[in-house]
């Protein structure tokens, strides 16, 4: 499962996860490794081929929701992911488009291990922030924070008798 944690404000106001417009209000990782300077290296959207079709984007679905003012504070949950686990995510772009889809952030995802203890933790995490004018003269600056962590848990049970 891939899970984006995300507070942004003056983007999109008014997105809906209801959006019906390609990429609209959409989240995404790219398949690009690049700082976003370009936005043809920043690529596709990035999924398993093997795990879903190539004409079957699991990324499509993936929408935020935002109040008037451009503001999201949400959780999304992409259940079955991808197809990749957080390392293989590692170093990929990831993408914020505007209600109309077009692309109005971009990041790029590091691989953060967690040791603070307890059962083994891989996090990737990202922070996005991103200045742009648009033709009236106004400068929007959003920012975004992506994790996504697994967790693998083992027991070993040395109670059971034959």
């Amino acid at each position: 499962m891939v899970t984006i944690l995300m507070a942004v404000s003056d983007i999109a106001p008014s997105c809906t996860k209801e959006n019906n417009a390609t990429n609209g209000c959409g989240i995404h990782i790219h398949n690009g490794t690049t700082n976003c300077d370009n936005a043809t290296t920043v690529g596709e959207h990035f999924w398993n081929e093997k795990i879903y079709p190539s004409d079957m984007d699991p990324w499509l679905t993936v929408k935020y929701g935002s109040d008037a003012s451009g503001s999201s504070k949400a959780v999304i949950e992409m259940i079955g992911g991808n197809g990749f686990n957080a390392a293989e995510n590692d170093n990929h772009n990831i993408v914020i488009h505007d209600a109309d889809g077009k692309r109005i952030a971009c990041g790029v995802l590091r691989f953060l291990v967690d040791s603070s203890g307890g059962a083994d933790g891989i996090t990737t995490s990202t922070s996005i922030t991103t200045s742009s004018d648009d033709d009236l003269g106004k400068t929007t600056t959003t920012t975004i924070t992506n994790t996504t962590t697994t967790t693998v848990t083992t027991s070993d049970d040395d109670t059971r008798r034959d």
